[in-house]
């Protein structure tokens, strides 16, 4: 049931760090304790309501979780962060605390921030994933996701589920159905008609009829990633998603999600329960002492990679000390230069990877390594515009459910997720979790940079990464055109390029 201000409020000034172990949802809180002068600032551990701060020349804290607010409210210039943009397009990712404008941070995801008025603000540690990886599963998966759907989507009268049909969203699908929300949602299955590997039209709609919800389709090439839009909003940071802003704006002209509902997708769940699973699960097991359980998963990690046991056995070594501290990244291409490409400094969990007792659970580490780059990647939703996305697989419940988990007991030989597809399936009995394909969507990738090539290389070479130097404009030109050729490798440089120059724009007001 929904939590009343004053509960809030009396276990913030108590312990702050118990605020997440009492309640849960996208919320943000502010504070100020009396006794001790100060204000204490809060939100939801993992990400669903964003919260922005910049601390003013006159020393007044402006805080909002609308970070283009902070240009007028806050008298912030909408200037570009240059160290920030330029770890994004090397690395993928820049410091957990920095945002792409220049002066204006972000309160990181189970973080809480503490600010007395005369100091500078600090942050703490309110949420730990380790903290919950060592408890005992208490709630079948499928009662759980329910359960989230209910508190996030009760007061929605008009939902749109992205469907695919795979493991993710037909857990959502089923969920709305047991939660009983099935009549107010319609199912939006994206897919790629040049491609039968991307269309998987017949596998959603067989779900959605399944769970009593009424489908619709969208072919992704209708409006190709890499268009001209004819306006850009204002986002905290560069991300791919504004390389598809043309499809979402033609999906907003149709009516999806309308300016009443809201979008409801399964980001984060195949990296929360490791899809693939990596090699270095047989570490995890190994040092939780379940000998016949790593021998077992040698075996079944055998035959899901096709590798001979003494190469599984390698690459599990190799991946025993990944992520001791840092959290993910892919380094770009040589194209991309500049003085400034040192990793991010302060990673969203880096404090997390460096406990002692994680040191021989390398699988765990890459787990929450991957739960950093998809809080990180879910910062910034430009659709639809009205609101943020819902996003189950990334509620506290459904986290902490996942960082509970055994790892080595998420897969078989054949399956990967195999306990959210064991529950799912027991629950409905749908045949289609048990499918092991996924659809392709780099195509339809490499058509928008083919059909829309003057259009991005005038972005991509004439904008404001090259100005700055960030870029080798030579070298960037031959990646263009070969990738409008057909061929995919530059297409992550493209991608970052391209989004960094959206964002630019949309920071500055400009189309």
């Amino acid at each position: 049931m929904p939590a009343s201000a004053a509960d809030v409020v009396e276990v913030v000034l108590r312990a702050p760090e118990d605020v997440s172990r009492r309640f849960w949802g996208p919320y943000f809180v502010v504070v100020y304790d009396k006794l001790r002068n100060r204000f204490l600032i809060l939100a939801d551990p993992c990400g669903q309501h964003p919260v922005f701060y910049r601390l003013a020349a006159d020393g007044t804290l402006h805080v909002g979780n609308q970070i283009a607010d902070f240009a007028v409210i806050g008298g912030a210039a909408r200037e570009p962060d240059a160290r920030f943009l330029h770890q994004f397009l090397v690395h993928g990712c820049g410091d957990a605390t920095r945002t792409g404008w220049s002066g204006i941070s972000l309160l990181p995801p189970g973080q809480a921030l503490c600010w007395t008025r005369v100091d500078a603000p600090e942050l703490f540690r309110a949420w730990s994933p380790w903290r919950w990886g060592t408890q005992a599963n208490s709630r079948e998966f499928v009662d759980l996701l329910t359960m989230v759907h209910r508190s996030m989507l009760r007061d929605r009268d008009a939902i749109v589920l992205e469907l695919s049909g795979g493991v993710d969203s037909t857990s959502l699908a089923v969920a709305l159905r047991r939660a009983e929300l099935h009549r107010r949602t319609t199912a939006i299955t994206h897919f790629d008609p040049m491609r039968a590997s991307s269309n998987e039209v017949s596998i959603a709609r067989s779900v959605a009829e399944s769970c009593d919800i009424e489908h619709r389709t969208y072919p992704l090439l209708a409006r190709l990633p890499f268009s001209s839009v004819d306006c850009l909003r204002a986002v905290a940071r560069p991300t791919t998603k504004l390389c598809f802003l043309a499809r979402e704006d033609d999906m907003a002209r149709r009516g999806f999600p309308g300016n009443d509902g809201v979008m409801l997708n399964g980001h984060g769940g195949d990296s929360l329960y490791l899809a693939p699973p990596p090699f270095s699960i047989l570490v995890d097991a190994v040092s939780s002492l379940r000998m016949a359980r790593a021998a077992s998963a040698l075996r079944a990690l055998s035959i899901q990679y096709r590798l001979p046991i003494w190469s599984v056995l390698r690459l599990a070594g190799n991946g025993a000390t990944e992520h001791l501290r840092s959290a993910f990244s892919q380094k770009a291409q040589a194209v991309v230069q500049g003085k400034q490409s040192e990793r991010p400094a302060a990673g969203l969990y880096d404090d997390v990877l460096l406990d002692i007792s994680l040191r021989l659970k390398p699988s765990r580490r890459y787990q929450i390594a991957a739960l950093a780059a998809i809080l990180d990647d879910a910062l910034v939703q430009p659709y639809p515009s009205h609101s943020r996305p819902v996003m189950p697989f990334l509620s506290q419940p459904i986290v902490e459910h996942a960082l509970r988990t055994r790892l080595e007991e998420t897969f078989s030989a054949d399956y990967n997720r195999l306990n959210v597809r064991q529950a799912v399936y027991r629950a409905s009995g749908l045949r289609n979790l048990w499918r092991t394909d996924k659809g392709d969507i780099m195509h339809a990738a490499l058509q928008g940079i083919k059909a829309n090539h003057a259009h991005v290389r005038e972005t991509c070479l004439d904008g404001w990464c090259a100005s700055a130097g960030f870029i080798d404009v030579d070298g960037m030109s031959k990646i263009i055109k070969r990738t409008a050729l057909g061929y995919p490798t530059g297409l992550m440089e493209i991608t970052r390029i391209y989004a960094a120059e959206m964002f630019v724009l949309g920071l500055g007001g400009n189309a």
